[in-house]
């Protein structure tokens, strides 16, 4: 069910669809409350402090959340929900994931359109729980991407129009890295030879550019030659 420009409608008759299991709230004077929703799987929805999923959504794995807020400019209003296995933040304008470390159960993160976020370093407290896959997306004001390279059991980066990175070195610390994809993001040094001595790495997404060490292709290439 997807419900849009409710401003001005009640929706506390939804309570009443028990079995709903995929819900959209683009716009909403005031949301229903979520935790009688016991079989929801799916839900998107604009931010709201009234918002009120939470551990009664047992069945509840995907959570997509527009224009999120929080007054500390962080992720510490942003409720801990175990079954969520996907995350999805679109359009935030926080400045810090202070509080992400709490979603230890997550499999999958993905920031969109965090125009001031600065700072990433609570990533790192993800090192070790269930995240495998985690993208920046419209982050252009990051000044400590190498925090990427803590997160030892990830599998996928996705670096999309993001702030520059001084090189690939940091890397190293993802021993569990089997993709990377950097696209509009300037590697300063243009060296991309660090990404040869991931063990697990086997796909390499980029733009070429001139100043890079390799084409996307010959990386592919060499990560390829290293499995036969």
């Amino acid at each position: 069910m997807a419900i849009s420009c409710a401003k001005g409608i009640d929706l506390a008759g939804l309570q009443y669809l028990s079995g709903l299991e995929y819900l959209t709230l683009e716009t909403y004077k005031k949301p229903p409350d979520l935790g009688t929703f016991a079989k929801l799987r799916e839900l998107s929805a604009e931010w709201s402090p009234a918002l009120s999923v939470d551990e009664r959504n047992k069945n509840l794995g995907k959570l997509t959340l527009f224009k999120y807020k929080c007054p500390a400019s962080d992720f510490s209003c942003l409720p801990v929900i175990p079954s969520v296995k996907h995350l999805e933040i679109n359009h935030s304008s926080i400045i810090f994931l202070t509080g992400i470390e709490q979603h230890q159960h997550v499999q999958a993160m993905f920031f969109h359109r965090f125009f001031n976020l600065k700072n990433i370093a609570a990533i790192s407290g993800l090192s070790g729980g269930s995240l495998k896959r985690v993208k920046f997306e419209q982050c252009k004001k990051i000044e400590d991407l190498e925090q990427l390279g803590k997160l030892t059991n990830v599998a996928k980066i996705t670096l999309d129009r993001c702030a520059d990175v001084e090189n690939l070195e940091f890397l190293n610390g993802c021993s569990a890295l089997e993709e990377f994809v950097i696209m509009d993001t300037k590697i300063v040094s243009g060296d991309l030879s660090p990404l040869l001595d991931l063990p697990k790495l086997r796909y390499f997404g980029t733009f070429d550019k001139r100043h890079h060490s390799h084409t996307e292709a010959e990386i592919n290439a060499l990560l390829s030659s290293t499995d036969c």
